[in-house]
C-alpha cells in the first residue's frame, strides 16, 4: 500500500487522557481504492489503537465515536464504573 500522511500528531484530549492522532491516506496495492488509517496513541503510556475508514465520509462520521471507544479500551475499569455511576438503575425488560 502506498501511504500519504494527512494529519500527524494532532493533540486529542478525552477527559483527562491525552492522545496523539495520526491519519494516513492509504491505497491498496491490489485495488485502486483509497482509505484512511487512523492511529491514536496515549502520550503517557504505550497504548495505541488503530482503525481503518473506507472513505472520507466514513472517516468524518466515525472518527469521534472510534476515539471515544479507544479511550474506553485504554482504561476499561474506569469507563465501566463511570457508566455505572451515571446509570439510573432501571432495567427495562
Amino acid at each position: 500500500m502506498s501511504e500519504q500522511v494527512k494529519l500527524e500528531n494532532k493533540h486529542i484530549a478525552v477527559g483527562s487522557n491525552n492522545y496523539r492522532l495520526t491519519i494516513a491516506k492509504k491505497k491498496s496495492r491490489y485495488t485502486h481504492h483509497f482509505g484512511y488509517k487512523a492511529f491514536l496513541s496515549d502520550v503517557n503510556s504505550q497504548y495505541t489503537n488503530s482503525a481503518f475508514f473506507l472513505d472520507v465520509d466514513d472517516l468524518e462520521k466515525g472518527l469521534r465515536a472510534w476515539i471515544i471507544k479507544a479511550d474506553m479500551l485504554n482504561d476499561p475499569e474506569t469507563a465501566v464504573f463511570k457508566q455505572l455511576a451515571e446509570w439510573d438503575g432501571v432495567i427495562d425488560i
